[in-house]
């Protein structure tokens, strides 16, 4: 238990990072990015705080397992994504932030 914690308290800590570097990659145009920032903050804010209660309700109708398993299908979606639409982008330019 302790183990899988500490795993999902990794993938968290990377996953707000590497989702704000693609953002900032995929969208070039000053407006668009700054719509995007603001989608990508709604919904960091949104997840943190329904995270508690979806957490709670999981508690309270499913065993203590079913929190760290509703994260699984979610990364699983995320990453697929992540593969399929980021890394087949052509022609980005890596600006530097210097």
């Amino acid at each position: 238990m302790i183990a899988a914690r500490v795993l999902l308290a990794v993938g968290a800590a990377i996953m707000m990072p590497a989702t704000m570097a693609i953002v900032r990659v995929t969208f070039t145009d000053p407006r668009e990015l700054g719509l995007a920032i603001g989608i990508w903050g709604a919904i960091a804010s949104g997840g943190a705080g329904l995270g508690p209660i979806v957490g709670g309700l999981l508690l309270e109708y499913f065993s203590w397992g079913s929190v760290f398993l509703i994260n699984l299908p979610i990364a699983i979606l995320a990453f697929a994504l992540t593969i399929l639409l980021v890394l087949n982008m052509k022609g980005i330019e890596v600006k530097s932030l210097t």
